[in-house]
């Protein structure tokens, strides 16, 4: 995948076609495969590790990179993110909200996507459904697309936009399922199953096949979700850690939709919780890690001594039944060479020795999904002791977790049973979460742009345990989720293509570098890390070197009033030990809305040899919300974090906040 300055006149496939010939002097007609026009101006060939040097060493070309594989990364979340049924919604609004889910497809006839009621699409709609083979769309699902650029199906593969895995699938219903009563799997999760903004339409780009996702396919799909003009879009995927903005087909594709007011949801894969483990961090974008609910689905163990085990799981023993255990070290296949070591694990489907293992229980040492205790003719299986996270899944036989922590990492399932409703987690679950609350958040602000919607949803989320989560915005970002806190921001940081310009100026990105993103001839007027503080979202973070040399750093930002028309906002500072903070000015008077105030936030102290510090910000108006200042040594990191809403008595006397922390 390369870039060109286009010449005038010159359709870009053919402009393309030349470059290729007289760069490299190959037929084009066998090495171009598709010409990018909406996004970008590149385009996708096959090319030998010498070509693609040469083509990066020439002046006009701006980056090459190759195509990867991307991954994919409820009946009671949205009553645990305090988002409940009755909760107020501007309907026709709502109606009128078209999301983009850029996954593995949907499959049409399920009645959580049946359009009875609806209105046709809004007039702005401009995507289509037509020419599809066994697939149709209604005006709940109002558009459908399919890419595959590379040709290569299996026998998986439905060529279509219908989903043969069912991610896709579970994230489109997330966001926008009508309300089904009765949802449940096989009796667990019982309840009524709706998404988030239940009026809301649903446009399908499907990249996802058997095998992955292709980077070309999902600049494909952007470039349509853009022009087909969705109001979201939500994409649960990513490659993996990239930190370079020129060479992420997410970051490229995210960037102009922000440019045409389209706000991006992305998932923070799920390599958690280290540092450093997040993807998908262009700031354009919200990125979505995972958490948990207060539901706990159980099964226990007894034991012949009268012991109960009790642990996670949706694959339940028979409670009837009486098996024995076998510890997965103690029969090892002796006869494929397998050793005590290997078969403990219980990965290998040829590790179990079927004579000893068959009609018992087996425990394994390490997670898996039970293919090696299945294929050994075991009845179930126990997974002991293993430092992973309890997630409600399917295995191939009746299973029980008795680890202690939460698992990011999402795996395929081995059966996938025939059923409407499944139990799925991880942070390919969490995005369409946020994608649903931003929808929700612009029904009622429709004017709203990206960043503006992002920022209201960081400064209304709820603070989560310090205690689980040391490492506090580190390891849980802005918090938990508050949809119906989010309508009501009071302030927001908002932010346009010039801010994001200036962002990437400060990562030292060339003009021409960035021509690639941005789509334009745009220079950069400031360069260095200055002009990436000054970036204006709710967050803060500096790197600083530990030393005992004092620092002084300061960093801009503005605030739009979108709340009361008179307000007054004071700012609220928690200062750690051997640093001082101060705003300047400390106090925000608005008399109208949409008036924009700017401030300076000056730090000034010893970083001492400490991994990270952790500050606040909070601006005290009607509702209190909290902006956490971070610092980190050598490293870039952004993190966005607040504190729940918290009352004041008295607006004219800071003095009196209550509920402190």
């Amino acid at each position: 995948m390369g870039d060109l300055n286009p010449s005038a006149g010159i359709p870009t496939p053919i402009l393309h076609s030349r470059f290729l010939e007289k760069a490299l002097h190959i037929n084009s007609s066998t090495s171009l495969i598709h010409s990018y026009k909406s996004i970008f101006n590149g385009f996708v060939a096959l090319l030998t590790n010498d070509e693609v040097h040469r083509i990066s060493a020439m002046e006009e070309v701006v980056s090459v990179f190759p195509n990867r594989k991307n991954h994919m990364h409820t009946t009671k979340s949205w009553d645990f993110l305090k988002f409940p049924q009755t909760v107020s919604r501007v309907k026709k609004v709502e109606s009128n909200i078209i999301v983009g889910v850029i996954d593995s497809g949907i499959w049409p006839e399920l009645d959580s996507f049946s359009d009875v009621g609806m209105r046709s699409p809004p007039s702005k709609w401009k995507g289509s459904c037509h020419g599809l083979r066994n697939f149709k769309c209604n005006n709940k699902i109002i558009g459908a697309r399919y890419y595959r650029r590379n040709g290569k199906f299996s026998q998986e593969d439905i060529i279509s936009p219908r989903d043969t895995i069912g991610h896709g699938t579970h994230v489109a219903s997330i966001i926008a399922r009508n309300l089904v009563s009765s949802a449940n799997f096989y009796g667990l999760g019982q309840g009524t199953a709706r998404g988030g903004v239940p009026s809301s339409r649903i446009a399908v780009y499907k990249v996802v096949w058997t095998d992955g996702s292709d980077d070309i396919d999902i600049i494909d799909a952007f470039e349509d979700a853009i022009k087909d003009r969705v109001d979201i879009i939500s994409i649960s995927m990513g490659t993996g850690i990239n930190a370079n903005y020129l060479k992420d087909s997410i970051t490229v594709g995210s960037f102009q939709a922000m440019r045409k007011g389209i706000m991006t949801i992305c998932s923070a894969g799920n390599g958690g919780p280290e540092h450093g483990t997040v993807e998908n961090i262009s700031p354009w974008v919200l990125t979505v890690a995972a958490s948990s609910t207060d539901r706990k689905i159980v099964t226990y163990l007894k034991l012949g001594n009268a012991q109960t085990f009790v642990g996670t799981t949706l694959n339940a023993f028979d409670e009837t039944n009486f098996s024995t255990l076998v510890y997965a070290g103690d029969v090892p296949n002796i006869r494929e060479m397998v050793s005590r070591n290997t078969s403990r694990l219980c990965l290998d489907t040829k590790s179990l020795d079927a004579r000893l293992v068959k009609g018992k229980i087996v425990i394994c040492d390490e997670y898996n999904v039970g293919d090696a205790a299945l294929t050994a003719g075991a009845t179930g299986m126990v997974i002991r002791g293993n430092d992973i996270a309890v997630d409600y899944r399917t295995f191939a036989l009746p299973a029980l977790f008795v680890g202690n922590r939460e698992s990011f990492e999402l795996m395929r399932y081995l059966v996938r049973p025939r059923v409407s409703y499944n139990i799925l987690s991880g942070t390919s679950m969490s995005c369409p979460h946020a994608s649903a609350a931003a929808a929700y958040v612009k029904s009622f602000h429709p004017s709203w742009s990206p960043a503006a919607i992002k920022s209201a949803l960081i400064t209304t989320a709820s603070e989560m345990s310090a205690r689980t989560t040391q490492s506090l915005e580190f390891g849980y970002g802005a918090g938990l989720i508050n949809p119906v806190g989010a309508i009501n921001p009071g302030l927001v940081y908002d932010a346009n293509l010039a801010d994001y310009v200036q962002f990437l100026c400060g990562q030292n990105y060339t003009n021409k570098q960035l021509s690639l993103i941005t789509g334009d001839k745009i220079a950069c007027t400031h360069y260095g890390s200055k002009t990436s503080l000054n970036l204006n979202m709710p967050s803060f973070s500096f790197p600083i070197v530990p030393s005992n040399t004092p620092f002084n750093v300061s960093v801009n930002r503005r605030v739009t009033n979108v709340g009361s028309l008179r307000s007054t906002y004071i700012a609220k500072i928690l200062t750690p030990p051997t640093f001082t903070i101060r705003v300047v000015p400390s106090t925000l008077s608005f008399t109208k809305v949409g008036e924009v105030k700017s401030f300076t936030l000056i730090v000034e102290g010893i970083m001492n040899h400490v991994a990270a510090v952790s500050a606040s910000l909070s601006w005290i108006g009607s509702t209190n919300k909290e902006y956490f200042i971070s610092w980190y040594p050598n490293k870039w990191y952004q993190s966005e974090v607040v504190r729940e809403e918290r009352k004041l008595k008295r607006l004219d006397d800071p003095s009196r906040i209550i509920d402190k922390f």
